[in-house]
């Protein structure tokens, strides 16, 4: 056992400041290895959060919007969807290699975004490594993991960014369900500290909510 940390457990030491404004810091940075987007914030997957009214907000801040994968005709919609407002399409286990072929040589794809619960998983870093494989130029980020070994296996396959957080979401049942997870900063941190050697960047996933939690994020080491 060891001790670990919830955002709200967690302040940062204020230092000294040379900057001007709050308005002059570049708040770009690296989405994955390949892709930077105009500020550290995405949208969740989730049916409950992306729309077609957010999606155009976060293109006005060059942030590629990853749409969800429930609903019926999952892929048909995701490939309309990509057409629209190009992005990230949502895979899980099931999708056939037929679906995915087809959904990766959809106009205005921009990457894919494997979405499992627990994906510090073998059938999920097989899946990487298929896509990459066979679509190498295919922007993959994977996830959910909260421990650096499931940084480095999912990296080690080939993913160009990893989503940390198992549990820390309000409308997360998996702690609740499983008794599994790391609180947040501390996953975010351990997998911070791995990241800054293998250059992968990492995405805070869940237990966001207020702004200093997105602060302390990026100071655990999220991109």
């Amino acid at each position: 056992m060891k001790r670990a940390y919830h955002y709200n457990e967690v302040a940062l030491v204020p230092q000294y400041n040379n900057i001007e404004s709050r308005l002059d810091p570049d708040l770009s940075t690296w989405l994955t290895k390949d892709l930077t987007i105009g500020i550290p914030i995405l949208a969740a997957n989730m049916d409950t959060v992306i729309s077609e009214d957010l999606a155009k907000v976060l293109r006005m801040f060059d942030v590629p919007p990853i749409w969800h994968r429930f609903t019926e005709n999952d892929m048909e919609v995701q490939r309309e969807w990509i057409k629209s407002f190009g992005g990230y399409a949502s895979l899980g286990l099931n999708n056939t290699r037929e679906e995915k072929i087809k959904l990766f040589r959809t106009p205005n794809l921009e990457g894919v975004c494997i979405d499992v619960a627990h994906g510090h998983d073998r059938r999920v870093i097989n899946l990487i490594s298929e896509i990459k494989y066979d679509f190498p130029e295919v922007q993959v980020i994977a996830g959910n993991v909260c421990t650096p070994n499931g940084y480095i296996d999912l990296v080690s396959a080939g993913a160009d960014a990893v989503k940390v957080g198992i549990g820390p979401g309000a409308a997360c049942l998996t702690r609740d369900l499983t008794g599994a997870g790391v609180p947040q900063f501390t996953a975010v941190y351990e997998c911070g500290e791995i990241a800054k050697k293998y250059r992968v960047p990492i995405i805070a996933d869940g237990g966001i909510k207020s702004s200093r939690d997105i602060v302390l994020a990026l100071a655990a080491g999220a991109s």
